[in-house]
């Protein structure tokens, strides 16, 4: 268990500062970028997005799961890797151009996605150093290499914002930063770990770019939803809507911290031990619990604190994104879960299964977007993804019942902790309530509701933080 511990330890830490320091951002970005302008960000940062998926298409969840099985493999299949990665930069590129063309972007949109998409595909390459990282199970290089990207791209994203640059002087920041984060990860490999090599052999690559594939669709189709209600919102209507629908996104896009950790932290175990039920079901069912300590009372806190919470990040301005923060709540629950199914599938090899049910969602999203989008706008867009979420999450939990291992085992297993958990919820929802008729700062309720989560989870046994705590400490 050491080193699953030093796992989630290295992998929350990745994600915590990742997420903490993209938070300071938000506000000053939200401020100093008129809406029209951070409807521009926004639209940037989805193609981006689409670019740095296209370009990995699952190599990097590949790598670490055969890394993590033998690592006498890495060097080659990290060589590989580069060289295949370089023909899909070129596909990526090649798959945007004509909805660049067809979007009629004037010359500052298309200037910012033009820099934001050159950040994206350093990222592509830092990827790969992060899965030779996650399957020698040493995530603390990874940690390292997204506080220095993150931590430089932030200051320096402030500092344009506070002397006045615009939205693509304020993406330059992103370019610098991701640069210097490929360097030093290739730096950590190259000196830790084995020289870099590139190399491509087109049999080999083709056999690499067939496994990967599975895992890349997966993992695009997992996360793509909220991205396409963008770049539908652009296209049907105003960078206006792009905004207020995206300022509620990226609210949300905190709760994919915990999954991610989890995922990130609880892979390698799955992949070692996929032959051996016993063990697979029993890492899967501790990360499941985990998730839910952080799930189940995410919905009823962003019901109650919405609204400030929107007005203290993005300012008044921003006051139509609380209802799409509130309904895009249970979107973020069911992803949760979805993201967290993810590797289970991979793990006992049935990812075109689950590529299959995300294939299906992403096109009722399409669909949904398409009809909702023209009379509803960005609340259209909201709807959609909501939709999409659930309807996967239910094809996924059949599956599993059906031909993984049965979900009333499972139940019956956690039905225990699942109920103190919900009562620890319900204990929560009262004390927030009755506090929020007496007091009326932000602040000081969200203190005592998350206190009153932790007494309850501490006195029902659900959690016991001085155990967790000498847990943590144990890392020799």
């Amino acid at each position: 268990m050491t080193q699953l511990r030093k796992n989630i330890g290295y992998s929350g830490i990745s994600q915590f500062l990742y997420t903490v320091l993209a938070f300071i951002l938000v506000p000053f970005a939200a401020r100093y970028l008129d809406k029209q302008e951070y409807g521009i960000y926004s639209l940037a940062a989805a193609i981006g997005f689409f670019i740095s998926l296209l370009s990995d298409f699952g190599l990097t969840t590949l790598m670490t799961r055969q890394v993590s099985r033998n690592k006498m493999i890495a060097p080659a299949f990290f060589a590989e890797t580069i060289g295949l990665r370089f023909y899909l930069i070129i596909f990526s590129l090649l798959v945007f151009v004509p909805y660049l063309l067809l979007s009629h972007l004037n010359a500052v949109s298309l200037q910012a996605v033009i820099i934001f998409v050159m950040a994206s595909l350093l990222g592509s390459f830092s990827q790969s150093t992060f899965g030779i990282f996650r399957g020698f199970e040493k995530m603390q290089f990874e940690s390292v290499s997204v506080f220095i990207e993150k931590a430089l791209s932030v200051a320096l994203g402030i500092i344009i914002l506070l002397i006045g640059g615009d939205v693509r002087a304020f993406l330059i920041s992103f370019l610098i930063a991701g640069l210097l984060r490929l360097f030093y990860s290739l730096w950590v490999v190259h000196k830790r770990f084995f020289p870099i090599k590139v190399s491509f052999h087109f049999k080999r690559s083709r056999v690499l770019w067939l496994n990967a594939t599975p895992f890349g669709i997966s993992v695009f189709l997992a996360v793509c939803y909220n991205y396409v209600d963008i770049l539908m919102l652009s296209a049907m209507k105003s960078f206006e809507d792009v905004a207020i629908y995206s300022a509620g996104h990226r609210l949300l896009t905190l709760t994919s911290v915990v999954p991610a950790l989890l995922v990130n932290a609880f892979f390698p175990k799955l992949a070692v031990y996929h032959q051996d039920p016993p063990k697979l079901s029993h890492y899967f069912f501790k990360g499941c619990k985990l998730l839910f300590l952080f799930s189940l009372p995410m919905i009823p806190f962003i019901l109650l604190f919405a609204d400030p919470i929107v007005a203290i990040v993005f300012g008044s301005t921003f006051s139509g994104s609380v209802w799409v923060v509130q309904v895009l709540a249970f979107a973020a629950f069911a992803q949760m879960l979805n993201t967290f199914f993810v590797p289970l599938f991979v793990s006992v090899n049935r990812q075109k299964k689950i590529v299959f049910f995300q294939l299906g969602g992403l096109l009722m999203n399409i669909v949904l977007n398409a009809a909702l989008i023209p009379h509803y706008t960005y609340k259209g867009a909201t709807i959609a993804t909501v939709a999409t979420e659930a309807t996967i999450l239910l094809l996924i939990l059949h599956h599993v019942h059906a031909h993984i291992f049965s979900l009333d085992q499972i139940l019956g297993r956690a039905a225990r902790s699942l109920g103190k958990i919900c009562a620890a919820v319900l204990a929560m929802l009262m004390v927030a309530l009755a506090f929020k008729q007496v007091v009326d700062s932000f602040w000081l309720n969200a203190l005592v509701s998350v206190i009153a989560y932790g007494l309850a989870l501490q006195i029902s046994g659900s959690l016991d933080f001085i155990r967790l705590f000498k847990w943590m400490l144990k890392w020799d």
